[in-house]
């Protein structure tokens, strides 16, 4: 039971279960700054000197206060834990990293938001092979549910990350041709050379990557990948025709893979690359007439249900406790990613707003969802984004303390609850943000 309900608390490098209003701890992270002080078993009632507040996520949210009081202090500073430890009440002092202050205006002119970019670039060269660009085989932490560590790699802009990103196209490539020759797919590679979800997201990694680049290298997969040749038994779907698993138009009963791969596909029309465009608009067309248009794309389900059946002709309502609190829904990200692909073509303005509008009183509801909490973690803020300045700020400072627990030590951020077979990894993906 505490495995299923284990939570990371920060760089602290502790990881607990909630017993009550406190945390049990099950674990500490080798060389973390709590490691040798906290150990399993021991209970953490407080911190400096109160009791954690006994109302929704109090303990969380405290936890996460000091941590960032504790970072903001000049050379580090110090939390102190209050641990019962078997009949003992005791106090533990942790020493943290002195990572700055949120300002006002985070991420924008934020000395913490750009430390917390600096660590998670770290955490990426120290942990890439230098030979080869491949991690040691215990490790999934480049890759993330779909290799979103590297569209974090590219958004840096940091010239020295871009020769990681490319080190990394080019073994990709390389596990691509030995997928397909040896029609296997190596769970190593976080690519499914036969599968709708890591298609989708390839593509989209793809696109983003020669836009950024120019690396004509990838061409030659990234066109073999929009024509589908990488699909067994692969056809365009009729109209009506909705299935399990997502076909080469990505359309069907998951519009969460079928949105990267439009997405993937758009970057691929602007490159000149050759894109079944009526394919394309149909995909487009599917998920905004009455779904995207009016914030709401939902995960659809299973089975032959027509179009007609999952259409709503408004914008659903926000509730006002519910918007005030963080607790709208996001459809487990999909409305986020909505936001982003909408934000890719014009005329579609309504589109984006309706999805990042949800997206950005959604900032309590990012813990959970169907395939695991990465979809809302990874793209919910995305579609806050898309909602303007002022109200992306709204969505990080509501959601700030749990961002504080989900950043590791290392530079690297939990994942918790991905969708590969539903594994929580340490990655870099959520540093996008």
């Amino acid at each position: 039971a505490l495995a299923t309900t284990e939570k990371h608390l920060g760089p602290t490098g502790l990881w607990g279960a909630p017993a009550g209003p406190n945390h049990y701890v099950t674990k500490i992270t080798p060389n973390s700054p709590a490691d040798g002080k906290v150990f399993p078993a021991d209970v953490i009632y407080g911190v400096n000197g109160k009791d954690f507040s006994v109302e929704a996520d109090g303990k969380y949210v405290d936890l996460a206060n000091a941590i960032s009081k504790a970072e903001a202090e000049k050379g580090g500073g110090t939390m102190v834990l209050n641990i019962r430890r078997e009949d003992e009440l005791i106090e533990v002092p942790i020493k943290l990293e002195y990572m700055g202050a949120f300002s006002e205006t985070t991420p924008w002119n934020c000395e913490k938001n750009e430390n917390i970019v600096k660590a998670a670039e770290r955490y990426m060269k120290e942990g890439l092979r230098p030979e080869s660009g491949l991690l040691p085989d215990d490790s999934e932490y480049m890759y993330g549910p779909w290799n979103d560590p590297v569209l974090f790699l590219l958004a840096t802009g940091n010239p020295e990350m871009l020769g990681l990103a490319r080190r990394y196209m080019r073994n990709l490539m390389t596990r691509i041709d030995e997928s397909l020759r040896t029609n296997q797919y190596n769970k190593k590679t976080g690519f499914e050379s036969l599968g709708g979800w890591g298609i989708s997201y390839t593509q989209l990694l793809m696109g983003e990557y020669y836009h950024l680049t120019g690396d004509a290298s990838i061409l030659p997969y990234y066109q073999s990948l929009i024509s589908g040749t990488w699909y067994k038994g692969a056809k365009p779907r009729e109209e009506k025709e909705y299935s399990w698993p997502p076909p080469r138009s990505g359309h069907g009963t998951h519009p969460a893979s079928q949105m990267p791969q439009a997405m993937g596909a758009l970057l691929a029309v602007e490159d000149g690359l050759d894109v079944d465009k009526n394919e394309l608009w149909f995909n487009i067309r599917h998920l905004h007439e009455k779904r995207a248009e009016n914030g709401f794309i939902l995960y659809l389900g299973y089975g032959p249900f027509d179009i007609e059946s999952r259409q709503i002709p408004a914008p659903l309502h926000m509730d006002s406790v519910q918007k005030a609190t963080g607790h709208v829904g996001s459809m487990n990200g999909k409305l986020g990613t909505g936001a982003a692909l909408f934000s890719m073509l014009d005329g579609y303005d309504k589109a984006v707003s309706n999805c990042a509008e949800r997206c950005v009183y959604s900032f309590n509801h990012t813990r959970k969802g169907h395939g695991g909490a990465w979809f809302n973690n990874f793209w919910t803020p995305i579609g806050a984004y898309h909602a303007g300045k002022e109200k992306y700020q709204h969505f990080l400072k509501g959601q700030q303390w749990y961002r504080e627990l989900y950043r590791d030590y290392t530079g690297s951020m939990w994942q918790a609850h991905n969708a590969k077979e539903k594994k929580s990894v340490l990655a870099t993906g959520f540093a996008i943000h």
